[in-house]
């Protein structure tokens, strides 16, 4: 089975700031609150112009561990 490939997005560094953390039930409307808050506070600042993207890792688990997958 073929993949398409994915673009790859140019990242403008000065204007976008990453921040990752790690999923857990209790944060599934994290994301949403997280950008009311940015704009609410920062939204008439000299910061306002930085995108801030956030993304999610996954906790390595016993189940993620003992299954293998390979390419057949």
């Amino acid at each position: 089975m073929e993949f398409p490939e994915k673009e790859k997005i140019p990242i403008n560094y000065d204007k976008q700031m990453f921040s990752h953390f790690t999923f857990c039930m209790s944060m599934k409307q994290f994301l949403k609150h997280f950008y009311q808050l940015w704009h609410q506070y920062f939204g008439n600042s000299s910061i306002a112009d930085i995108t801030p993207i956030l993304d999610v890792k996954n906790v390595k688990n016993l189940q993620q561990k003992l299954v293998h997958t390979r390419n057949l």
